[in-house]
């Protein structure tokens, strides 16, 4: 049906905590067509996220045929039953001069028959005449889910970077200058301040915006500039 939605890992939480594996519910109302949807499982703190489930398209009816004068029947054999019992009772319970009540029960009984007649002339009846679904032909009517991420390259890119220059945490803390084996990456606020104490001045300036503009502390100088070396968290 082209719909889709993107589901983070990271969004599934079970127990409150982030899920292991990301879980749907297929939910169907067996009818003619058949209805349903993917209901993802605690998407987004959510127990059932409605809001975020796909519908599945309905599947194509097939041709069908049905005799009209078997579904009359169907439909009014209990009453035609009862009508010619009530008739027939009411001819054995009439009095000998009671020809009104024959004539009436005979209207009846040819008023019966007349359905009966109307009902055996009705055409066959026809219904779900497919004219073909190319979801349906090229089995696609159905879920499917895809695990995507970026490209290789582009990984490569993005580690390279956040291994030279960290992640932004945009939080007030003390920055972090000693966190990692051989460097660390130290960049803050156009307003703020890193360096304080009995320094002078006009070195605290440099300093802070040294900082401001971003700064590589090194903890070894033999490797300094060497951004291929393994910079785990200490």
């Amino acid at each position: 049906m082209g719909n889709q939605n993107i589901y983070k890992y990271e969004d599934f939480i079970l127990n409150g905590e982030i899920a292991e594996n990301p879980t749907f519910e297929i939910q169907l109302a067996l009818t003619i067509g058949c209805s349903g949807r993917l209901v993802p499982k605690g998407y987004k703190n959510i127990l059932d996220n409605f809001d975020e489930a796909i519908p599945l398209g309905k599947y194509p009816t097939c041709a069908w045929s049905s005799d009209a004068f078997t579904n009359w029947i169907t439909q009014n054999g209990i009453n035609i039953s009862t009508n010619f019992l009530l008739s027939a009772a009411g001819v054995a319970l009439a009095p000998a001069t009671g020809g009104a009540s024959v004539i009436a029960t005979a209207g009846i009984i040819a008023n019966t028959i007349g359905q009966f007649r109307n009902a055996d002339l009705l055409p066959s009846l026809q219904g779900g005449n497919n004219t073909g679904d190319i979801n349906f032909s090229t089995l696609s009517n159905k879920f499917a889910l895809h695990h995507m991420r970026v490209k290789t390259e582009y990984l490569k890119v993005i580690d390279d970077y956040f291994t030279r220059f960290g992640y932004k945490t945009n939080l007030v803390k003390i920055p972090n200058i000693t966190g990692r084996q051989y460097w660390n990456y130290i960049e803050i606020g156009t307003s703020e301040e890193i360096g304080d104490g009995e320094i002078p001045a006009k070195d605290i300036d440099i300093i802070n915006k040294s900082c401001r503009k971003g700064v590589t502390i090194w903890h070894n100088h033999e490797n300094i500039g060497n951004y291929l070396l393994d910079n785990t968290i200490i």
